[in-house]
């Protein structure tokens, strides 16, 4: 269970976390968690669950808004692209930071996600110590989000 206050009393940074390999996404997690004490770190496998978290459908009803989406580009069902110029167009999550974290290095993957509005994008760590950079970014941009939005 989620609860909107960490032990320190401060509120939680929510992230959403659309990946389909369950590896790459505990990683992410861990790597998050041991960031920050206030994180919550919501995981969805695919576009469809990603539509239904974000729009508070079915079993997720009840979960926060998400400060910062971690977006896959290579994601079953509907594209990383995709979804993320879904979200563009959608009010609510225009100006959501979303960073794709991809294991793509490739440059037409990367013109195509700023062009979509990506905030950043990030090549997946390969290795355990690079996930710790990774996840501060992530939390930094996370924040200024929140900045931006109050």
């Amino acid at each position: 269970m989620v609860t909107d206050m960490s032990a320190t009393g401060s509120a939680l940074t929510h992230f959403l976390v659309v990946e389909d390999n369950p590896g790459d996404a505990l990683l992410l997690r861990q790597a998050l968690e041991d960031a920050s004490e206030a994180v919550a770190v919501h995981h969805v496998e695919n576009g469809v669950q990603a539509y239904e978290f974000l729009g508070k459908r079915g079993r997720f009803a009840d979960q926060a808004t998400p400060d910062l989406i971690i977006l896959d580009l290579k994601l079953p069902v509907i594209s990383g692209h995709d979804i993320l110029r879904t979200l563009r167009l959608d009010p609510a999550f225009a100006r959501t930071p979303v960073v794709i974290l991809s294991s793509s290095a490739l440059g037409p993957d990367l013109a195509t996600a700023k062009r979509n509005g990506a905030t950043a994008y990030q090549v997946k760590p390969t290795v355990w110590a690079d996930y710790a950079p990774v996840a501060a970014r992530l939390l930094a941009l996370a924040q200024a989000g929140r900045d931006q939005r109050t």
